[in-house]
């Protein structure tokens, strides 16, 4: 038995008060015990210029604290808790076929690309494979229930063919969390002021589908009164589109593109970037980092 579906119905019956006071508890311990995570996300905050590492992951603790408001399908909720600010072009993109999108680890992405799937048109995107399985499973079950399609990253799975495939077939978005590499091809840009390996993905899928590329971000907001009722939490979510961007470049040139653009939508948010894992390439392992750069290039080469 999977025990993770039964733990969301749980949480979704706890008093939010009780949650949000557990996540914040949970978080100044994390970063008392110096957590590797919550030592990785004070790193990253700081080269952004953010201190209050307790506070931002805090915020990341909601969002794991408020699935299971999500866990099932209601669009009143998930309207409820999003506000979004969409560039008419996209409706206008998305009526004539697939459209890339590029984010980053912001705020509540999950309730982010529900509202999308719902609101705009259906979404495909990749999801790291994490163990415990039965995990995963569940937050892919989850996703798939409101509109969205999980791509599995794991070894042997040809996620950019798979990608392609679905862009051919019409897809309607094809959203990718791209602040982070995770392919081992990853492209270096400059990233609050430092060196950072992010992935190619989008770049790459927007020049082979002949797509629009769109970057979007996200910070929390609160919520209060009727409109909190209504979404079953005081934590919502503002997000905004911004594109679609320039694709005449190389997908080294495009992806600084968007990296510019999402630095500068998330400096005064950067307490919503819940970035938990090494992205600079300082704080890379050296091995991993030249495995990277070699695989760019034998895939530059064959482009």
């Amino acid at each position: 038995m999977n025990p993770y579906p039964v733990a969301l119905k749980i949480a979704a019956k706890v008093p939010s008060a009780f949650r949000y006071w557990a996540a914040y508890g949970a978080s100044r311990i994390a970063v008392a015990a110096r957590y590797p995570g919550a030592r990785q996300l004070q790193t990253n905050l700081a080269q952004a210029g953010e201190e209050d590492v307790v506070g931002a992951l805090a915020s990341y603790y909601r969002y794991f604290a408020d699935l299971g408001n999500f866990a099932s399908p209601s669009r009143l909720r998930i309207d409820a808790a999003v506000d979004a600010k969409i560039p008419a072009q996209l409706y206008r993109d998305l009526a004539a076929g697939p459209v890339c999108v590029a984010l980053g680890h912001t705020a509540n992405w999950d309730l982010v690309g529900a509202w999308a799937a719902q609101n705009l048109a259906g979404l495909t995107t990749v999801a790291e494979e994490v163990a415990p399985k039965a995990l995963f499973d569940t937050f892919t079950e989850l996703r798939a229930r409101n509109n969205m399609k999980i791509i599995p990253a794991k070894k042997g799975n040809p996620v950019f063919r798979e990608l392609l495939r679905q862009g051919k077939e019409g897809a309607g978005i094809i959203a990718l969390l791209a602040d982070r590499d995770i392919t081992g091809a990853g492209i270096e840009v400059d990233l609050f002021g430092a060196k950072a390996l992010v992935a190619a993905g989008p770049a790459a899928l927007a020049k082979k589908l002949g797509a629009p590329l769109y970057m979007a971000a996200a910070r929390d907001i609160s919520l209060n009164g009727a409109r909190a009722k209504a979404a079953g939490t005081k934590n919502g979510v503002e997000m905004i589109v911004r594109g679609p961007l320039d694709t005449a470049g190389t997908v080294e040139q495009i992806t600084a593109v968007w990296v510019q653009e999402f630095e500068t939508m998330m400096r005064p948010w950067v307490k919503s970037w819940h970035m938990c894992q090494p992205v600079f390439v300082r704080d890379l392992d050296p091995e991993r980092l030249e495995r990277s750069r070699k695989k760019h290039a034998q895939m530059e080469q064959h482009s």
